[in-house]
């Protein structure tokens, strides 16, 4: 009994050196990638420009600015995108990269959207609408890519708002500093604006004179034919 005790021992010191080991190999080689790629990124990769390096004060915040409205919330995207291209307006306009950037207003890329303010929520609107759309872009994306589908559903008669998301639209950097809160309080905010905007349903009166008979259909069951139709006057998207 003694000895089967003495040589369980001695493989479980066994197995524990050799567990030990293989951790101490595992460690010195991860140490060893990590190493190897960031002597690579340090020697080989272009250095960081401006807009992965800067960030922007103005944007919307959840502790800060949850009580806005949609008003207000446009009003927080017009600070932010002025501090925007203050900070744009600072760059070295004879580096080749910003030549060819996004940020450069004279950049082909600018020019193939014409100017056209599509990073930012905006919203198309219609005299008699028949109800109301909220789109909503994904990640580091921007309203410029619902932009198409706004359209559509503008031409059939919808007003529609496009939501701008916190963090998107300005700089990359910026993507470093979002938050989910952020993002749930920002379409709170629009939703809220957007539901506020749905007319109520016609509710047609019945006089006196007609009551009565309007009892008497109301105790017969009605048809799949005669049933209201409801309809989603808001879309959320």
């Amino acid at each position: 009994m003694a000895g089967l005790f003495h040589l369980t021992t001695a493989a479980g010191r066994r197995v524990w050196r050799l567990g030990v080991r293989l951790a101490w190999i595992t460690g010195l080689v991860g140490l060893a990638i990590v190493s190897g790629f960031t002597l690579y990124a340090v020697t080989m990769l272009p250095p960081l420009h401006p807009w992965h390096l800067e960030r922007l004060t103005e944007e919307f915040s959840a502790l800060r600015h949850s009580n806005l409205d949609f008003a207000g919330y446009l009003e927080r995207e017009d600070k932010l995108f002025a501090e925007y291209h203050d900070k744009v307006a600072g760059w070295n306009s004879r580096d080749e990269a910003y030549l060819f950037s996004r940020f450069n207003p004279a950049s082909p890329v600018n020019l193939l959207v014409d100017g056209a303010p599509y990073n930012r929520s905006f919203r198309l609107v219609q005299t008699q609408p028949k109800g109301q759309a909220l789109l909503i872009h994904g990640l580091t994306d921007s309203p410029y890519s619902m932009k198409a589908l706004a359209g559509s559903l503008h031409a059939r008669g919808f007003d529609v708002t496009v939501l701008r998301l916190p963090g998107h639209g300005t700089l990359p950097s910026m993507m470093v500093k979002m938050s989910h809160r952020d993002w749930r309080a920002a379409v709170r905010i629009a939703a809220r604006d957007v539901a506020s905007r749905v007319a109520p349903p016609a509710s047609p009166s019945t006089s006196a004179a007609t009551r009565p008979a309007a009892r008497s259909r109301s105790s017969t069951p009605s048809t799949p034919s005669t049933m209201p139709r409801c309809t989603a006057p808001t879309a959320y998207c």
